[in-house]
């Protein structure tokens, strides 16, 4: 969308399961990796209290306002839902697709940025070089960015830390698509209640 951007910076709350862990930093990084404008990527956690968590919490009051008087009955639905929640500022609502659901975990596994502190650290800064991208960390936003190390695969650190660039990009992750036998025969009932639209979105899935 911006082929000219070489940095980027984002803020997101210190919820290490959601998003200062080592699977959002890979998929950082095989973002970083894919786009040659791109340099450097700086990922900052807000503290506790200083977060736009109320920014968050008005768009989901607006998206439970809009559910409590509505019928919604596939996936098709609720995203014509969402389109309507705010019609002076519409959401920008993007609809994931298979491919868009990648196995970043186990990528995560084979690489040494997982010996980063995520419970400590409030600013995560990927730089790209030549085949290699280094990692930085700092505990508090006062302070300049140290501990860099070059991140690799674990079988490259230990075969030095200038070792290049050695990981295999993400697979898609394999779903079946397979609904249970009595989950069919129960969506199969409920299409003489729901609009047509809805109808088709299910028969795409049996």
């Amino acid at each position: 969308m911006y082929p000219e951007m070489t940095e980027l910076i984002t803020w997101s709350d210190s919820c290490v399961p959601q998003n200062r862990n080592s699977i959002i930093s890979t998929a950082v990084c095989e973002f970083l990796a894919a786009n040659p404008s791109m340099k450097r990527i700086t990922m900052k956690f807000s503290t506790p209290g200083h977060s736009c968590i109320q920014q968050v919490d008005n768009v989901h009051s607006q998206i439970e306002k809009v559910l409590a008087k509505t019928e919604f009955y596939s996936p098709l639905s609720l995203m014509r839902c969402l389109l309507k929640v705010n019609t002076r500022r519409p959401f920008h609502v993007l609809q994931m697709k298979a491919k868009d659901f990648r196995d970043y975990q186990t990528t995560a596994k084979t690489l040494n940025v997982r010996q980063s502190p995520f419970s400590k650290i409030v600013a995560v800064r990927f730089a790209k070089g030549h085949k290699v991208i280094s990692a930085s960390f700092k505990l508090s936003h006062g302070v300049p960015f140290d501990e860099s190390f070059i991140l690799n695969s674990a079988r490259s650190l230990r075969q030095g830390p200038d070792m290049e660039l050695l990981f295999a990009p993400s697979k898609t992750v394999q779903c079946s698509r397979a609904i249970p036998k009595d989950k069919e025969n129960d969506l199969r009932k409920m299409m003489k209640f729901i609009p047509q639209a809805d109808v088709e979105f299910y028969n795409t899935l049996f």
